[in-house]
């Protein structure tokens, strides 16, 4: 079982939580040679934790980000120094 942040209409399985048995899914999922993370999830159970949960209990879903750019990387720099700053 996992549960798994549903942010801005997309499954962010990498902050996720999850129970031991999903330890098999992605042991399973890497050595078959799959390359997308969210693979496994097809194989597990998991409930979905919609944003507004999130704002519900007073989380800032900002910290769920990709980074897959040089402009992503630059963006979360940003968003960091504006937190420590």
């Amino acid at each position: 079982m996992a549960v798994i942040p549903f942010i801005g209409g997309k499954l962010h399985p990498l902050h996720g939580i999850y129970d031991r048995g999903a330890a098999e899914a992605v042991r399973l999922s890497i050595e078959s040679g799959e390359k997308r993370v969210e693979s496994f999830l097809e194989t597990i159970p998991y409930q979905r934790m919609e944003e507004e949960e999130f704002r519900n209990g007073g989380i800032d879903a900002s910290f769920i980000m990709n980074v897959n750019t040089p402009e992503d990387y630059e963006r979360a720099l940003r968003m960091i120094d504006s937190r420590t700053g």
